[in-house]
Parts: structure tokens; sequence; C-alpha cells
């Protein structure tokens, strides 16, 4: 293009040193209507020059401008170029965030299915505790039933005890009575010898029915205290039960403890879960909004001769995996 307008150039001057040689050679050979026809033809000539000169000056200033537009649309074509690879650098570094957060977010999954897991455990334990509660109050009221029975035969013996000491009682009376007669008898030994040897085969009788009467004393005092050793025993089976009961109590606090644990960890996960979703949509929308500003930008330096092609369409956006 520049050496279109030289060539121009050059073809002009030669033009005006050819019409001065003309003018001088016009002047000495040819008449006055010549001279006439000279002068219009050198009026047209002039015009023409002029219209050259200001054709040239408009080329030439065309020429100026073009070279700035040129220079001016490289600096936004560099400035272009460094602001796409920038905005490449911010894709690549929003794909390893992006990575990143999908690796978390299959971390936090994991977790998750490890709480799960750990409650379903929980559960099942919690079942099993139950189950042996269930089991522990059945032997607890079973012992109960036999706390109760023995309870009623410790009444039933005390209540034959007391049969046995009104029976004693009544004995030892009759034994007085006996003695009384007794009494009665040796007063009247010296009346009837006979009715004496009855009284004494009487008496023998009734010191061993008295003999008797003590042996079963002595065997009711032995029976009172096996019922009272039983007794013993059956109130340490209980303390003994009581206490296994109060330690399957704490058990089952401890268990549902550890249950509340497990769901404030399960909430605690599900919220980190969320707060992982939101980010990544956050993360998106910021993926999204570079190439929105970048298509204007492009499409301001296409010039008429050549678009430019954007280095935009060589990097894909990534898709994202679904979350589940």
């Amino acid at each position: 293009m520049l050496s279109r307008l030289v060539l121009v150039f050059l073809f002009v001057v030669q033009a005006n040193s050819l019409s001065v040689l003309n003018d001088d050679k016009s002047q000495a050979t040819k008449t006055d209507g010549e001279t006439v026809l000279v002068r219009q033809i050198l009026n047209q000539e002039t015009l023409i020059r002029m219209a050259l000169d200001k054709k040239v000056n408009d080329l030439v200033k065309g020429m100026a401008e073009m070279k700035k537009d040129m220079e001016t649309s490289n600096q936004k074509l560099q400035d272009a170029k460094r602001e796409i690879e920038i905005n490449n650098q911010q894709l690549q570094d929003a794909k390893r965030e992006i990575r990143t957060n999908n690796q978390q977010l299959k971390d936090a999954k994991r977790e998750m299915e490890t709480n799960n897991q750990q409650l379903q455990d929980a559960k099942r334990e919690i079942e099993t505790n139950n189950q042996q509660l269930k089991d522990a109050k059945r032997k607890i009221e079973t012992n109960n039933q036999q706390l109760l029975d023995a309870k009623r035969e410790i009444e039933t013996n005390n209540q034959q005890l007391l049969d046995a000491k009104r029976e004693i009682e009544t004995n030892n009376q009759q034994l007085l009575d006996a003695k009384r007669e007794i009494e009665t008898n040796n007063q009247q030994l010296l009346d009837a010898k006979r009715e004496i040897e009855t009284n004494n085969q009487q008496l023998q009788d009734a010191k061993r029915e008295i003999e008797t009467n003590n042996q079963q004393l002595l065997d009711a005092k032995r029976e009172i205290e096996t019922n009272k050793q039983q007794l013993q025993d059956a109130k340490r089976e209980i303390q003994t039960n009581n206490q296994q009961l109060q330690d399957a109590k704490r058990e089952i606090q401890t268990n549902n403890q550890q249950l509340q644990d497990a769901k404030i960890e399960i909430e605690t996960n599900n919220q980190q879960l969320q707060d992982a979703k939101r980010e990544i949509e956050t993360n998106n929308q910021q993926l999204k909004t570079p190439k929105e500003k970048l298509k204007p930008t492009v499409n301001n330096f296409k010039t008429p001769k050549e678009k430019l092609k954007p280095t935009t369409n060589n990097s894909r956006t990534p898709q994202m995996r679904s979350l589940p």
C-alpha cells in the first residue's frame, strides 16, 4: 500500500515537470488563439494537479491514521491475548479447585457412610442391651416371686412356731396340773399304794411327754434359725439383683448418650455436605462469569479483513459431576 502511494507521488511530480516544459514551448511558437487554448488546458491541469495533491495528502493522512489504528489494534490484540491467558489460568485454577472439592465431597460421603455404619452398630448394640435388660427384668421378677414365696413360707413357719409354743404352754400347764395331782397323790400315798403306783406310772409318762415336748421345742428353734439364715440369703440375693439393675440402667444411659453423640455427628456431617454443595455452586457461578466477560471483548477486536479467532473455544468448560 505504501509503495503504491510513492508511485502516485512520483507520477504527479513528473507530470508537473512536463507541463512546465510544454508551457515554455507553447509561449514561444503558438498564436494567441492557441495561447487561450493552452491557458484553458493549463487551468484544467492546475485543477487536476490540485485535486491530485489533495488526494495525495488525504492518502498520506489515511496511511498515518491506518498505521495508528494498526498499532492500536495490535496493542489491543496483545492485551486481549494476555487477558485470555489470565482467564485460561483462572480456568485451570478453577478446574483444580473443583477437583479438590469433588475429592473432599467423596471423602465426606465415605465418612458419612462410616458414620451410618457406626450408627447401625450402635442400634444393634442398643437392641442387644434392651434384650439383656428385658431378660434382667424377667430374672428380677422371678427372684421377687421366689422372695414372696420365701416370705409366705417363713410366715407359715412362724405360724407353726406360734402353734408349737401354744402347745408347749398347754403341755406345761398340764405338767403343772400333773405335778399338783402328783402332790395330791403323794398326800394320799398312805391311803392307797396302788393309787400311788398308778400315779408314779402317770408321772413317768408325763416326764416322757415333757422330754418329747422339749425335743420338739429344740427342733422348732433349729428350724427358726434355718429360716432366718434363708431370709438373710434372700436379702443378699435381692441386694445383688438391685445392684445388677443399677448397672444395667447406667449402661442404658451410656448407650443413649452415645446414640445422641452419633446423631449430633451425623447432623454435623450433613451440614458440612451442604456447605460443600454451596461452595461448588459458587465455583460454577464464578467459572461462568469470566466466560461471559470474555465474549464482548473478543468481538470488539475483529478487523474488516480478518476476524480474530477466539482462543476461548479451545478451553472447554469441564462438566461437573452430578452430586448423588
